[in-house]
C-alpha cells in the first residue's frame, strides 16, 4: 500500500490531538489559589465547620497575605472561639488592609468589650454599624452595642456606689471586700476622706499597721478633725508599746469622735488581745526589723503576663502593686514608690503597664540608685494562678533571690503577694548586711 499525503496529515493530526489532551494545565497563581481557599472557607463557615474553615482561611493568607476577606473571616472565627487577643490582632490587621471592613470593627469592639475597655468598644461598634449592610450582622452589632451601653451605665452606677459598698462590707466585717471597694473609690477620687479613714481602720484590723499609720498621718496633715486618723495612729503606737506618744493621740480621737466612731473604737478595744497577738507575731516579735539605712533599696516592676488570660485581666500590674504594699510592710526593704518609677519610665519612653526585660529593669534600677530590682511573671490556667518573682542585683545583673506563689482564685491574690513578700524578706535577712555609705 502506498503512503499518500492524506494519510500523513491524519497521523499528524492524531499526534497533535493526543499532545493537547495530555498537556498539563497552567498552574494557578498564588492570588487565585488564595481566593479559592477563601471560597472553600466561606462555605465551611456557613455550615458551622469552624475548625476546617479556619484552616482554609489560614492557607489563603499564607498564599496571599493581603487577602482581607480571609483575614476578616479568620478574625470572626477567633472571636467566636474566645481567642480574643489573637482575634483583636487579626481584626486590626484586616483594618490595615481594608479600613471599611464592618466585620473587623465588630470583632475589635467585641474584643475591647471583653477587656472592659468600654469607651473604645463603643466607638468601634458604632463604626461597625455604619459599615455593615447585611441585616443579620447588623442585628448582632446592635445587640453588642446594647451590652456595651448597659455595662457603661452599670459601671457609672457602681463607681457612685463604691464608697457605700465599702461601708456596707465594713459593717459586715468583710474586711477584704471593704478594702477592695475603698481602694477603688480612692483610685477614682484620691481626696475621699471617708475612704482614707475606713481604709486605715481596715489595714489596722488586718495587721498592716505601717500602711495604716502612713494613711493616718496623711489625713492628719490634711485636716486635724479626723477622729479615726488620730485613733489609728495612736493605736499603732500603742501596739508598738509606745504608751507615751499613743495616749495623747487616743485622747484626741475620743474628743473628736461622735457616737458612731466611739462605737467603732470600742469594737477595736474588745478585739485588742487578738490584734496584739496578730500584729506581735507577724511584725514585731518574730521578725528581725532591719534599720532603714541597712535595708536593700529596690524597685518593683510590673509582672509579665505569661498567657492570654492574665493579659486580659491585667493581673501582672495588679499583683506587682500588691507586692509593693506587702514588701513595705515587711520593713526589710526601702521600696521605690510606683509614681517615681512611672515618671522615670515615661521620661525614658518605656512601657508603664507592660513587662520590662531584665536588662532594661537593671538600667532603670541604676538610675534610681537601687540595690536591686524585682521582676516577675504571672500565669493563669483554669482557676489556678501562679506567680514567680526574682530580686536582681543591679551591679551584677544576677538573681539574688527567687520566690513563687500560687492562688486558687483572683480574690486570694493579695494573700499570695503577702506570702511572696514574706519569703523575700526572710531570704533577704540571710544576705550580707548593706553597710551605710
Amino acid at each position: 500500500m502506498k503512503w499518500n499525503h492524506y494519510q500523513s496529515l491524519i497521523i499528524l493530526a492524531a499526534f497533535i490531538i493526543k499532545f493537547v489532551n495530555c498537556a498539563p494545565m497552567p498552574p494557578l497563581d498564588p492570588i487565585a489559589k488564595s481566593r479559592q481557599h477563601t471560597q472553600i472557607g466561606k462555605n465551611l463557615f456557613k455550615n458551622n465547620q469552624l475548625i476546617k474553615a479556619e484552616r482554609e482561611f489560614r492557607l489563603a493568607l499564607k498564599l496571599y497575605n493581603k487577602n482581607d476577606q480571609a483575614s476578616e473571616f479568620l478574625a470572626l472565627i477567633l472571636w467566636q472561639t474566645n481567642r480574643y487577643l489573637e482575634a483583636e490582632r487579626m481584626a486590626q490587621y484586616t483594618l490595615q488592609l481594608n479600613p471599611s471592613s464592618g466585620v473587623a470593627h465588630f470583632v475589635l469592639a467585641g474584643c475591647l468589650f471583653k477587656k472592659r475597655e468600654l469607651k473604645a468598644a463603643l466607638e468601634e461598634i458604632r463604626r461597625a454599624l455604619a459599615l455593615l449592610k447585611r441585616p443579620v450582622k447588623k442585628r448582632k452589632a446592635e445587640e453588642l452595642l446594647a451590652q456595651i451601653q448597659a455595662e457603661l451605665t452599670q459601671g457609672k452606677k457602681q463607681e457612685d456606689d463604691w464608697l457605700n459598698l465599702g461601708l456596707k462590707y465594713f459593717n459586715q466585717e468583710n474586711w477584704e471586700q471593704a478594702e477592695r471597694f475603698f481602694r477603688k473609690e480612692l483610685k477614682r477620687k484620691p481626696e475621699s476622706l471617708r475612704a482614707q479613714e475606713y481604709l486605715a481602720l481596715i489595714l489596722l484590723r488586718r495587721g498592716y499597721w505601717e500602711e495604716a499609720a502612713r494613711i493616718a498621718k496623711k489625713i492628719i496633715a490634711r485636716t486635724q478633725k479626723s477622729a479615726i486618723a488620730y485613733f489609728v495612729l495612736g493605736y499603732v503606737l500603742k501596739l508598738k508599746k509606745d504608751q507615751l506618744n499613743s495616749a495623747p493621740l487616743l485622747a484626741k480621737a475620743k474628743q473628736l469622735a461622735d457616737d458612731k466612731r466611739i462605737a467603732i473604737f470600742e469594737r477595736f478595744r474588745k478585739e485588742e488581745p487578738q490584734l496584739i497577738k496578730k500584729v506581735g507575731s507577724s511584725t514585731l516579735s518574730e521578725k528581725k526589723v532591719i534599720p532603714p539605712e541597712q535595708r536593700l533599696k529596690i524597685a518593683v516592676f510590673p509582672f509579665e503576663n505569661a498567657n492570654a488570660l492574665t493579659e486580659e485581666l491585667k493581673l501582672g500590674e495588679s499583683v506587682s502593686e500588691m507586692l509593693i504594699t506587702a514588701l513595705i510592710n515587711t520593713q526589710c526593704f526601702n521600696v521605690i514608690e510606683r509614681s517615681q518609677l512611672n515618671k522615670l519610665l515615661e521620661e525614658q519612653k518605656l512601657s508603664q503597664s507592660g513587662a520590662i526585660d531584665t536588662e532594661t529593669a537593671v538600667e532603670v534600677g541604676k538610675v534610681l540608685g537601687c540595690d536591686g530590682v524585682v521582676i516577675g511573671s504571672i500565669s493563669k490556667l483554669d482557676r489556678v494562678i501562679e506567680a514567680d518573682a526574682r530580686l536582681i542585683e543591679v551591679t551584677t545583673a544576677q538573681a539574688l533571690l527567687a520566690v513563687s506563689g500560687r492562688s486558687n482564685s483572683i480574690d486570694q491574690l493579695r494573700g499570695m503577694a503577702e506570702q511572696m513578700a514574706k519569703e523575700l524578706a526572710q531570704k533577704a535577712q540571710a544576705l550580707p548586711v548593706k553597710e551605710k555609705e
